[in-house]
């Protein structure tokens, strides 16, 4: 009997066994899948935390290429508002000198109109130079001349002096001015003394602010028939510019042959007295604003060169050169004969006024 037991003890030996074994691996099982579970939980909190992530990081970094592209804007905008404001402090600086050159100008001018020759001497270079024509005063003056040049010129007193023309102008560090003059003198024997002529001066800035006269050319070369031959020229340009037909008809029309002719512009061409009368009495405007002039005397007439803007009506602004002839006719009066002008490059002007005072 004993011996039938066995087989029985054996297998409730091993189901018991096995039922162990399977509970502890049931246990495990059900621990593994447990923390299956909580991995797989992480794992899908890890996972929308990275997609949350890199939805931040996309946002993030758009918003980056926005600021940086915004960044890049300021920094063009910057350096642009940049150029443009020292573009304008350096225009305001530069038209500021200008400025100043042309007062110094006007200040000179004053001064030789009045023979104030101590207050001229404060605008002078200590290398100026130039000559001297007045009277009988001729000649050439360097710094080491010129206090006894001005002395001998100015050496009458000045009764009366005008200056019916004065032109200033300034280029860069250069001023230029010219001026058409007459001078009416006392002399040691109670004789009245006329000079009639051109003052031309070149200012040039030695300092920010500080201007000084490097030449100065005062021509004794008119007389008091070609002295009004001058202002007539002077006269009728000014009608022009004012569109006074009447101004300009009692210079051009005379015993005297007379033409205009304009070089550019849509009223290119040649013109009669009567005709350039029509143009005048059409357009809306004939502006004329100066650089500078030089008269040269052939006999008893003068030609007048004039550099100047000219705009007619609506055109365009032209740099040209006026060349006026003008004589006296047989009863006396001034007439001018010939009036040309001619566009020409503004390089022109500034080289032609250079050869003045090189």
């Amino acid at each position: 009997m004993k011996s039938n037991l066995i087989p029985v003890l054996l297998f409730v030996v091993i189901i018991i066994a096995v039922a162990a074994i399977g509970a502890v691996l049931n246990s495990e099982i059900s621990s593994a899948n447990s923390k299956y579970s909580t991995i797989y939980t992480d794992y899908k909190t890890l996972n929308s935390s990275y997609f949350t992530l890199l939805s931040e990081y996309n946002t993030l970094s758009n918003e980056y290429k926005e600021l940086l592209s915004n960044y890049s804007y300021a920094v063009t905008d910057h350096n642009d508002l940049l150029s443009i404001l020292n573009s304008v402090n350096s225009t305001d600086t530069t038209n500021l000198e200008m400025e100043k050159g042309i007062g110094s100008g006007w200040e000179s001018m004053e001064y030789l109109q009045s023979g104030n020759i101590n207050s001229l001497e404060t605008l002078l270079a200590s290398n100026v130079t130039g000559f001297l024509s007045k009277g009988t005063t001729n000649g050439t003056f360097s710094s080491k001349t010129i206090g006894a040049m001005f002395s001998e010129f100015y050496g009458y007193p000045v009764i009366s002096s005008s200056f019916p023309q004065i032109y200033i102008s300034s280029s860069g560090n250069i001023t230029y001015g010219v001026a058409l003059f007459q001078y009416h003198d006392i002399n040691t024997s109670n004789a009245l003394v006329n000079s009639y002529g051109v003052m031309e001066e070149s200012l040039i800035q030695i300092s920010p602010g500080i201007w000084k006269i490097d030449h100065i050319y005062i021509y004794n070369i008119l007389n008091s028939s070609t002295f009004s031959l001058a202002e007539s020229g002077f006269n009728y340009l000014n009608s022009i510019s004012e569109l006074d037909v009447a101004g300009v008809n009692q210079y051009i029309i005379g015993q005297l042959p007379s033409y205009v002719y304009i070089g550019f512009s849509s009223y290119e061409g040649n013109y009669t007295p009567t005709q350039f009368d029509s143009v005048l009495s059409t357009v809306k405007s004939f502006t004329i604003t100066p650089f500078y002039f030089n008269i040269s005397v052939v006999s008893n007439s003068i030609e007048i060169t004039y550099y100047a803007n000219i705009s007619i009506g609506n055109s365009t602004t032209y740099t040209a050169s006026i060349n006026l002839s003008a004589e006296l006719q047989p009863d006396g009066l001034p007439e001018v004969t010939s009036t040309v002008m001619t566009a020409i490059p503004y390089s022109t002007v500034e080289n032609n006024i250079d050869t003045i005072f090189s």
